[in-house]
């Protein structure tokens, strides 16, 4: 792929939990949602910034959304505080639940 401007990042109103970007998760949100979907709405909040993937489970899932691209330059600090509260509710409510794929 070719290298995207900055501004692509982050990109908006994607993914299975779009909603993740600017409101409040809570648990009625993850509640029906199958381990997978949970690891794929945990994981879309750093896709979103183009967050390179070491996992292949994760990378190949993300390399065949039309909208995601690698952004070099990711760091978490990338993400706002919402972002990073809705990604740690996720992952503790996996841990609580064992809602994960591993």
């Amino acid at each position: 792929r070719s290298m995207p401007s900055q501004s692509r990042w982050p990109v908006r109103n994607v993914g299975i939990c779009p909603e993740s970007a600017w409101g409040r998760l809570t648990a009625a949100d993850l509640d029906e949602r199958t381990a997978w979907e949970l690891d794929i709405m945990r994981n879309e909040i750093f896709a979103r910034w183009g967050r390179p993937f070491a996992r292949a489970k994760y990378r190949d899932y993300f390399e065949r959304q039309w909208w995601y691209h690698v952004n070099p330059s990711y760091h978490d600090g990338l993400l706002s505080q919402l972002e990073r509260w809705n990604a740690d509710f996720i992952h503790r409510y996996q841990i609580t639940t064992g809602g994960t794929t591993g």
